[in-house]
């Protein structure tokens, strides 16, 4: 008990024109920062929120032009194929069929790599 006592007497301001400055300007200047630092916090969760949901679409993005362009380059090599040789359509079919399945494999084995992390 005289442990606590001690501790009062040594925080209380010998000069009462101090205790204003102290008292109620700290406690406000105290406010302002944990006000601050709140709004600083909820601002960076928000953007923090923000940047998951826009990488997420940017991914998205990119696995959908990396599937339409695989079956693009397939398929175009597959036509040439065709006019090489003369297969009448059979190089197109099997290259798009092989692209398709090779990216479809892709897809989803990085999609449940995400899932896991």
């Amino acid at each position: 008990m005289e442990h606590a006592g001690k501790k009062n007497a040594e925080n209380k301001p010998n000069d009462p024109q101090e205790v204003p400055d102290q008292g109620a300007r700290g406690a406000l200047d105290r406010l302002d920062e944990h006000s601050f630092q709140s709004l600083e916090s909820q601002n960076q969760q928000r953007y923090g929120q923000a940047a998951k949901a826009g990488a997420g679409l940017a991914r998205l993005a990119a696995m959908g032009f990396e599937f339409f362009g695989v079956l693009l380059i397939f398929g175009l090599f597959g036509h040439w194929l065709d006019d090489q040789f003369g297969w009448h359509g059979i190089a197109t079919i099997t290259a798009l069929l092989v692209a398709f399945i090779g990216e479809m494999y892709l897809q989803i084995k990085a999609i449940l790599r995400k899932d896991k992390k």
